[in-house]
């Protein structure tokens, strides 16, 4: 599945993401299976876009290369490396090996690694869109990244 979301093939959901509103592309039956929640905020979003109905025909444009995107597009107000390891969790039930092993540096300052300010921005979207394995992963990151002297460090700064 995510060789799907990776290839946006038949997409019919756009998210804005973040201030700069980067696009990623979604399928509505996978979310509305994987993520009901997220499905919701979706089915929500495009009644009142559209003033219609659940069911009702939606309007669709055609890209290059067979992927279809939605008219409207669904704006979410968070960092756009966070949601495309949510959409990622849903279409996998698994996270990417950036998460999986940039706390283990304990703050890389790499561009490919999560700092643990996204992690807790992540099992936020987890709690919200009730994916309690997406929580359970992210408690465990976060566990695990907590040492004394991160603690120490964190109440040293004024």
């Amino acid at each position: 599945m995510g060789k799907l979301l990776e290839r946006k093939i038949l997409t019919d959901v756009t998210f804005a993401v973040g201030k700069k509103g980067t696009h990623f592309h979604a399928h509505s039956l996978i979310l509305e299976n994987r993520c009901p929640s997220l499905a919701r905020v979706v089915d929500k979003h495009t009644k009142k876009k559209k003033g219609g109905k659940k069911g009702e025909k939606k309007d669709k444009k055609e890209s290059s290369g067979n992927v279809a995107t939605a008219a409207s597009e669904v704006s979410v107000d968070v960092e756009p490396a966070v949601f495309e390891e949510l959409l990622y969790f849903i279409y996998t039930g698994e996270v990417t090996t950036h998460i999986s092993f940039s706390l283990l540096s304990h703050g890389s300052s790499s561009s490919e690694s999560f700092s643990l300010e996204q992690v807790f921005a992540l099992m936020s979207l987890a709690i919200e869109h009730e994916l309690p394995r997406l929580i359970a992963l992210c408690e465990r990151k976060i566990r695990s990244a907590i040492t004394s002297a991160r603690i120490l460090s964190i109440f040293s700064h004024p």
